[in-house]
């Protein structure tokens, strides 16, 4: 079974002509068993979040794998696999300060907590009553989660504390605790209740309304499950003053809100996938974003097939697995000029495609990284990517805030990356959607790379990388400083639908408008924020 969610955000991006998009409609009611799909949310002050650095004491993550060390300035993310042919449950995303949050509904009776969806972080964590100065009500949009009214709260005893977390004998509970580079910290005790994702937005489900399609808010509650999750005693920075209550591990380990939902039999396939668009504007009540699938995909998102790329590394379930991020190997890096527009297809074939030398990139790991609002590229490339982006557009490439028109920035470069794809489903799908012929799949590196033709082609449009405030301004928010790794944030994954399928070491990529809320609509649901 597949759950899909709403993320929240509007696609403002236009395809000049019918054979330029793939539309799957076959696809276009789910079958009984598979997936969901949710409402998705992001927010601002994440951008500024760094990935996480220790753990309280070197046996958190003992027997998974602490992989944590790695998440230095940002976050990081892992793998993919085929499409479900079962449904799922989608869920809608919502916007707040930069980043992309859903709606988790804890305990008996329900109370809503929204969290970051993070897919560099295996561990879900929100503010519980008696969290002293921990963001509400003058920061997070919901209050702190009162354990003490939900009939199926339960404390985790020592006995059965997690690999994360080591029993504190003075208080008999099982102990986590987090800090994050940029000074971010919290710590928590472990905890399982009943929850479900998704829903609406405003309102509580108690009971699930009987319906059969997983798209539906509705029925969401047929999803609950027990989850562990750390219950925080103490937060700060970031954890306090951001937009969202707390967040939501998605990393491939064993604590990860989607393993344990699989653990429980509420989806059938160890996959999720995360669907990004950028809102014009964020409030407080949340702006559609998005959408999120437990379970696999929904093809009724895409508007091109779905290719994969490789993940690096070994799966969290095998012998010797680890715990870890979502590692993609960059090939190559292209700046396009930006009459190709938005999408890998190019709109104009005379547009120029400038090929940048990638050097040692990979030396260091990168990672997809949906808990990162931006994208932080190694230094090793910062000449070759600014020279060129000068080039192209006639422009520095910096991080000041500049007043631009619209049509300024369409004209910019889009960077094109080309990830090291799995040869055997792009072949699968050079057959079946391209009749054998790699150079109608236009996701693909078929007319880039003739080395490389089954290599996955990612557009990141400068409606994707240049953030938007008030006043036309805009700020550049690629970064090419780091001196340990790359991330590839939110603004890659956006006008995506990204399946993480870490069993089978892949992430799919189709290219979407993730309109999950026109999804709903357009088939008789209610507004999941109505």
């Amino acid at each position: 079974m597949t759950i899909l969610l709403l993320l929240a955000a509007t696609s403002t991006s236009t395809v000049s002509s019918s054979d330029q998009i793939y539309v799957d409609s076959s696809s276009a009611a789910v079958t009984a068993g598979g997936s969901i799909t949710f409402p998705l949310i992001p927010y601002h002050v994440q951008r500024s979040r760094r990935g996480l650095l220790t753990t309280e004491d070197d046996d958190l993550d003992a027997g998974e794998g602490n992989n944590d060390h790695r998440r230095r300035h940002r976050r990081r993310r892992r793998r993919e696999e085929e499409l479900s042919s079962d449904p799922k449950q989608m869920s809608a995303l919502y916007q707040g300060y930069g980043t992309h949050y859903v709606d988790l509904w804890v305990g008996s009776p329900p109370q809503r907590q929204t969290v970051i969806v993070d897919t560099g972080s295996g561990l879900t964590a929100f503010p519980c009553g008696g969290c002293q100065d921990c963001g509400a009500p003058d920061f997070h949009i919901d209050n702190y989660y009162e354990n003490d009214q939900s009939s199926t709260f339960q404390k985790s005893q020592c006995s059965d504390c997690s690999q994360r977390a080591h029993c504190n004998k003075a208080k008999q509970e099982c102990r986590v605790t987090a800090s994050y580079s940029e000074g971010s910290t919290w710590k928590a005790y472990e905890a399982l209740d009943t929850c479900y994702i998704g829903g609406f937005h405003n309102k509580a489900l108690t009971e699930d309304n009987g319906g059969t399609d997983d798209i539906d808010p509705g029925h969401a509650k047929a999803f609950a499950f027990p989850l562990r999750f750390g219950c925080q005693t103490a937060v700060t920075g970031l954890f306090k003053t951001q937009l969202a209550d707390g967040i939501l591990g998605m990393d491939d380990a064993k604590s990860a809100f989607w393993n344990q939902m699989y653990r429980a039999k509420k989806i059938d396939k160890k996959q999720f996938s995360l669907c990004y668009t950028r809102p014009p504007l964020t409030s407080r009540e949340g702006t559609h974003s998005g959408a999120m699938t437990l379970g696999g995909t929904d093809k009724r998102l895409h508007i091109s097939p779905m290719v994969y790329s490789s993940v690096v590394g070994t799966p969290s379930e095998t012998k010797n697995g680890k715990s870890g991020y979502f590692d993609v190997h960059v090939r190559k890096l292209y700046w396009r000029d930006g009459t190709g527009g938005d999408y890998a297809r190019t709109e104009d074939n005379t547009a120029v495609v400038i090929e940048l030398n990638t050097g040692t990139l990979n030396k260091d790991s990168v990672i997809v990284d949906s808990g990162t609002t931006d994208t932080y590229l190694s230094s090793v490339i910062q000449n070759t990517l600014e020279t060129n982006f000068q080039t192209l557009s006639g422009k520095p490439f910096n991080h000041d805030k500049v007043q631009m028109s619209d049509e300024e920035i369409y004209a910019m470069p889009t960077l094109l990356l080309q990830l090291a794809g799995d040869q055997m489903m792009n072949q699968k799908v050079v057959d079946e959607y391209g009749g054998g012929d790699v150079h109608k799949i236009p996701t693909l590196a078929g007319n880039f790379d003739p080395e490389n033709p089954l290599d996955v082609i990612v557009a990141v449009p400068p409606s994707h990388y240049m953030e938007s405030h008030l006043k036309q301004k805009y700020t550049n928010r690629l970064y090419d400083t780091e001196e340990d790794g790359s991330t590839l944030g939110a603004n890659v994954m956006m006008g995506h639908d990204v399946l993480f399928d870490a069993p089978s070491k892949r992430i799919g990529w189709a290219e979407s408008s993730c309109d999950y809320n026109g999804l709903i609509i357009e088939k008789g649901y209610p507004d999941v924020l109505s």
